[in-house]
């Protein structure tokens, strides 16, 4: 009786499909959803999925529920990540069975689909699934083409920080108080800084120059965030500013004096010229 009741809704359809749209003869743009007929179900993409994974070797699976099997219609499945070339997923790894364990006619067929994607780069991704039914059963008033599509969004993060290297202020003491701070990361970021100590981060660009140092103990923590969130941390640096006091150059020295001297004659002339003043 259920397959009666499917058999006449497929014909009712199909009869509304001819008399309401013109039949495809001939491949169109890729449409969404099955628009083409809506006896398809759209594509499921159960992996990947929309998450992250650590890994950045993955697996496409898909599947697809219907009433055409493969002999009525030829599935022809692209992929496609992040909008470049599609790749066609071979007819060797798409399966068909009968979900249901129903065999009668015009069942709910089953197409499930694997395929591995290439190794992909850190970051975020979107894959797109095309489907394209070609027609190649002679019975029925089928559309002779029918299109789908579906995409799934998500990011590979392995997790990792960016390493920290090369630091130009290291463990040590230093004998003038403007050092430049200096450093590389294995990875693009897209925030670094660093703590001064203890002190609320400073936002950096890249290398800059700590200014205005006191003599005496400091510590320095350098950090940096990858475009995925992953936080790295130099560790935390110790060193010392000791700018030793300027001594007086001779030439100073000679000039204070020298200064001092005329100073003192000058006072001498005055006291005696006011002592002369005081005795008249």
């Amino acid at each position: 009786m259920r397959s009666v009741i499917i058999l006449l809704a497929v014909l009712v359809l199909g009869l509304l499909t001819s008399l309401l749209v013109e039949v495809q003869t001939a491949k169109a743009q890729y449409t969404q959803n099955g628009a083409g007929c809506p006896l398809v179900s759209g594509i499921g993409i159960t992996s990947p999925s929309n998450t992250t994974y650590s890994s950045n070797l993955l697996t496409l699976n898909i599947n697809i529920e219907s009433i055409f099997d493969d002999s009525i219609y030829r599935y022809v499945l692209v992929y496609c990540i992040d909008g470049k070339n599609n790749v066609t997923i071979p007819s060797t790894c798409l399966s068909f069975d009968l979900p249901n364990g129903d065999t009668g006619p015009f069942t709910i067929v089953r197409c499930v689909g694997c395929v591995g994607l290439p190794q992909l780069d850190y970051g975020s991704h979107s894959l797109t699934v095309y489907a394209t039914y070609e027609c190649i059963s002679t019975s029925g008033n089928w559309p002779a083409v029918i299109y789908d599509s579906n995409t799934v969004y998500f990011t590979i993060n392995d997790g990792i920080p960016p390493a920290i290297t090369n630091l130009s202020i290291i463990n040590g003491t230093y004998q003038q108080n403007n050092l430049t701070l200096s450093f590389t990361t294995d990875k693009a970021t897209s925030w670094m800084g660093y703590s001064l100590d203890g002190k609320a981060n400073t936002t950096i660009a890249g290398n800059t120059t700590l200014t205005a140092l006191a003599n005496g103990a400091h510590n320095l923590t350098i950090y940096a965030n990858d475009t995925l969130g992953n936080m790295a941390t130099s560790g935390t640096i110790y060193f010392n500013v000791e700018v030793p006091k300027q001594e007086p150059s001779s030439a100073t020295l000679v000039g204070t004096l020298a200064s001092v001297a005329v100073i003192g004659i000058g006072l001498m002339v005055l006291f005696k010229k006011r002592n002369r003043t005081l005795l008249s």
